[in-house]
């Protein structure tokens, strides 16, 4: 008997990483252009295309997952005789954690003596994406359920995503932003540097005049915090601006021996409250343990 990691496609972790390392992954749904689809990390999603769409007034909308989703996904490892470890996206960001919570019982009753167990990440995205990639590598290394759910609990407000966006209008229709708020911020080419709080949800954490000066601020907030780089995935999440992510990997890659930077597109399901142009940097900070 084993177990299984399982997360959803809003860590946005590349599939095929998820299908080699063994992770299941919940396929979070949205709709655009009139049809709906489930989101796959880097397997069905064209990017450009999505963002180009957004660009000329197209505005999807995203939903939860209902607790039979989950049944679904983890009856055959629970058949299998695995016990299941899911980590999923922040609970403040949708009711999916909630129905996970739902589905483990009656999971239980249907298969007495397994493990289900639920961790909250309080996070998305990449920051997500790091905890379900340094659990993946616990489990390599032969930590149990337990040992590898206690990791991310104690760990997960250690995992630190910063994002700026591009265009604040994308904020403004989500609500995130005042009308006049977006506006003048327009004009004063002012930046919103976007955080997770220990609660879970998406906070500003500071407003920066330019593009290039948000990059920077991101990157000396990082350099404060970091863990230590040997030990450290460094995550850069780009809304189809590419360029500027490969720009700051290189950059890294010139300052430190980081364990890993990868490149990987935000989402529609992110994407769409954030809008195109979004960059992001991922990475766990100096309290964690690696």
């Amino acid at each position: 008997m084993g177990y299984v990691i399982v997360t959803d496609s809003d860590s946005e972790l590349d599939y095929s990483y998820a299908k080699q390392k063994g992770i299941l992954m919940l396929m979070m749904p949205y709709t655009h252009m009139g049809e709906e689809y489930a989101y796959t990390p880097s397997l069905d999603f064209d990017t450009k295309k999505f963002y180009d769409e957004l660009r000329s007034g197209e505005m999807p909308t995203t939903a939860g997952r209902n607790p039979n989703d989950f049944l679904e996904l983890w009856e055959p490892a629970l058949q299998n005789g695995d016990d299941i470890l899911y980590i999923g996206f922040s609970s403040a960001l949708s009711n999916t954690f909630d129905n996970a919570v739902i589905a483990r019982e009656e999971a239980l009753a249907r298969f007495p003596g397994r493990e289900i167990r639920l961790v909250d990440s309080k996070r998305i995205s990449m920051a997500l994406g790091l905890l379900v990639m340094h659990a993946a590598a616990l489990k390599e290394r032969g930590a149990s359920l337990d040992e590898v759910a206690e990791w991310v609990e104690r760990n997960r407000l250690e995992a630190r995503a910063l994002f700026t966006v591009d265009d604040l209008n994308y904020l403004k229709r989500g609500g995130r932003l005042s009308g006049s708020a977006a506006f003048f911020g327009t004009i004063l080419e002012i930046k919103p540097i976007i955080t997770m709080d220990d609660d879970g949800r998406l906070v500003p954490s500071d407003k920066i005049k330019g593009r290039k000066k948000a990059f920077r601020y991101m990157l000396d907030k990082m350099a404060e915090e970091q863990a230590a780089p040997e030990k450290n995935i460094i995550a850069l999440c780009h809304a189809d601006c590419f360029n500027d992510a490969a720009a700051i990997k290189q950059r890294l890659l010139e300052q430190h021996p980081y364990k890993q930077i990868i490149i990987n597109p935000v989402g529609p399901v992110v994407g769409s409250h954030v809008g195109p142009g979004t960059l992001g940097i991922c990475y766990m900070k100096k309290g964690a343990t690696l």
